[in-house]
């Protein structure tokens, strides 16, 4: 399921992850909701001034809004700025990544998704009777098999010579330097 910034946020990100989610039924996809939230969490992760400022006590509701129909008003479908207009008056800005945890968790389950986080594949290989030496770690950090690298730089082999034998002997004298 999702993680949670703080315990005392769980609840109330879970009733609002819920009225997106019949948001989602009434008038948007999950995705396209899921997007959106996205891009605003994002927008406001990448921009500090404007995470304090949406987070400022002093700052009123008012100005919070109109901040918000100014940056993503256009960007975003009107029914999720509508949702961020309610958490504003709310005063529930602070807890948007805990919602979009929990609305992220309700989707997976909806969608039959099981996320999954290995951390010692290692003892997964051996535990399935598959050795981790018969693994090579690629560059993103991805496991592949050595005898599927090994198959591939086989036909890669083959494609050469194949492809080395089939020019005609006309086109080999030519000199393209």
């Amino acid at each position: 399921m999702a993680q949670f910034t703080s315990i005392k946020n769980l609840k109330p990100a879970k009733r609002y992850a819920e009225a997106l989610i019949e948001l989602s039924c009434d008038t948007l996809s999950y995705d396209k909701i899921y997007e959106d939230l996205n891009f605003v969490l994002n927008t406001i992760s990448q921009n500090q001034d404007l995470a304090d400022f949406l987070n400022s006590p002093p700052v009123s509701k008012a100005d919070k809004k109109d901040v918000l129909a100014k940056i993503f008003g256009g960007r975003i479908e009107e029914s999720v700025l509508n949702f961020l207009f309610l958490l504003n008056e709310n005063s529930r800005l602070d807890i948007l990544e805990d919602i979009f945890s929990s609305f992220r968790g309700f989707v997976d389950e909806e969608k039959n998704i099981l996320n999954a986080y290995i951390t010692r594949y290692n003892i997964i290989l051996s535990s399935i009777g598959l050795g981790a030496s018969r693994f090579k770690k690629a560059s993103d950090g991805v496991l592949i098999d050595k005898n599927l690298i090994s198959e591939y730089e086989q036909s890669l082999e083959l494609l050469k010579e194949k492809t080395v034998q089939e020019v005609p002997d006309y086109l080999k004298s030519i000199n393209l330097d």
